[in-house]
């Protein structure tokens, strides 16, 4: 595992679901799942430490150029985004998978965790 993920995770005293860390290192480019009719488009681990603006990197961002206030947005790691204008992230505090609306900027839990969101989820593509 790379170092980043380490220190988030001592950060937040999380720890990242192993099937996401290991989905991670099979691919350099994209990754596409299917699930439920919405794709899961996970980001690769280049992308997701990538610096976009100052110190902040990829995975800190839920949409380009927009500053949050609010606290629910502290603890978050944006990993994937859908193709129905949606960011996906993690809550940092339990590993909760939410998604973000870019349109509106509403959010929701959808999963308890990343295993139930790759249940039953079809990979469709990857390089």
């Amino acid at each position: 595992m790379i170092q980043e993920f380490l220190n988030i995770e001592e950060k937040y005293k999380v720890k990242f679901p192993t099937r996401y860390l290991q989905i991670l290192t099979q691919f350099e480019y994209y990754c596409l799942y299917i699930k439920n009719a919405h794709d899961i488009d996970l980001y690769p681990i280049q992308k997701l430490f990538s610096k976009v603006k100052q110190e902040l990197c990829t995975y800190e961002y839920l949409q380009i150029w927009q500053s949050y206030q609010s606290d629910q947005f502290i603890k978050i790691f944006v990993f994937a985004r859908s193709g129905d204008g949606t960011r996906l992230y993690f809550n940092l505090v339990d590993m909760s998978i939410w998604e973000y609306w870019l349109d509106e900027g509403s959010v929701r839990q959808l999963y308890k965790n990343f295993e139930d969101l790759m249940l039953n989820a079809e990979l469709i593509d990857q390089e």
